[in-house]
């Protein structure tokens, strides 16, 4: 669940980003978020059993502006990917003197913010999401983002990633569960794809980047893999 936190003294602004969000996160990913209309009630609301992964900051508003806001904010979660939403640029330097991930400027550019969000969210997969899993009595943690594909015979569960294979007894279904909302669909019934690695998709097989197999796909699956593939890529996926 990525929480995202709305932080602007201006309800259209605040109505804009919420629809923006919706729009290329909603088929994808699984999220929440709080909406605030200055920096004190942000604060004051502030809880450490909801922290904050996203946040959408205005920097002009009237007593704590969005800077003094982040200031206070960082030292509490610096770990939150911070995006400043102004309509003024001269807050730049002070913006990425705190470590903001983007400065968007007001109004919003519509293909703007979704390459941008695009790379929070990778940012976000990246540091915080893996997968635990038990292989001969030791527990590995495994970013997500590094998973190419999960694969399974006779009960017996490969998962490749960039850097090596780990190797288990079980299902894929529990997989189907734990990455879902994470750019990973079927190809084949004993086959789950992270779509970030789909090079080439063929008449009975596909390329993967950084694997040298062909991967096979099913003819009861292929439609939709296509169509979860286009949306990744050109609808929701951001």
């Amino acid at each position: 669940m990525i929480r995202i936190a709305i932080c602007d003294d201006e309800q259209k602004c605040i109505d804009e980003v919420q629809k923006l969000l919706d729009k290329f996160l909603s088929k994808n990913f699984d999220y929440t978020f709080l909406t605030f209309n200055s920096g004190q009630d942000l604060l004051s609301h502030y809880d450490n059993n909801f922290p904050i992964d996203i946040l959408f900051m205005d920097v002009m508003m009237e007593g704590l502006n969005g800077i003094e806001t982040v200031k206070i904010l960082k030292k509490q979660q610096p770990q939150c990917i911070v995006f400043f939403v102004t309509y003024h640029n001269s807050f730049i330097p002070e913006m990425f003197r705190l470590d903001a991930f983007q400065f968007v400027q007001k109004p919003i550019n519509e293909k703007d913010f979704k390459f941008d969000l695009k790379r929070a969210i990778e940012l976000y997969v990246h540091c915080h999401e893996h997968l635990e899993v038990k292989t001969k009595g030791y527990l590995s943690k495994i970013p997500i983002s590094k998973v190419i594909y999960i694969s399974v015979h006779n009960k017996h569960v490969n998962i490749v990633t960039t850097d090596e294979t780990y190797c288990h007894n079980g299902n894929i279904a529990e997989y189907d569960a734990k990455l879902k909302g994470y750019g990973f669909a079927h190809c084949h019934k004993s086959f789950l794809i992270n779509l970030n690695y789909v090079k080439h998709i063929g008449l009975k097989d596909l390329e993967l980047k950084d694997v040298t197999e062909l991967i096979p796909v099913s003819r009861n699956y292929k439609s939709n893999f296509l169509k979860q593939f286009n949306n990744f890529n050109f609808g929701t996926k951001i």
